[in-house]
């Protein structure tokens, strides 16, 4: 067996067919009941976890900005960007 799943494929900029996108407020809600999960089978991790996955959502974040001309001025993180950071920190708990 190669190791290898059928998704090497696809390009990975773009969307995978028949593969179904959360709602946001789903998305945050499941990362808040995933840190729970991790708390409770795994609390020597869950501190780990739940600073990683916040650190993830913020470079995720902070790879575009939003305005500017030609790469300079606008802001990093949008109003709706910095709203979605508050509620994984909130539902995180960090």
């Amino acid at each position: 067996m190669s190791g290898k799943s059928d998704v090497h494929e696809t390009e990975w900029n773009q969307p995978l067919e028949g593969v179904m996108l959360a709602e946001p407020a789903v998305a945050i809600a499941a990362l808040g009941d995933v840190a729970r999960l991790v708390e409770t089978k795994a609390p020597n991790g869950a501190r780990e976890f739940v600073l990683f996955s916040k650190s993830i959502a913020e470079h995720v974040d902070e790879a575009s900005k939003e305005g500017g001309f030609l790469g300079g001025g606008g802001d990093r993180v949008s109003a709706a960007e910095k709203s979605a950071l508050d509620e994984i920190s909130r539902v995180l708990r960090v």
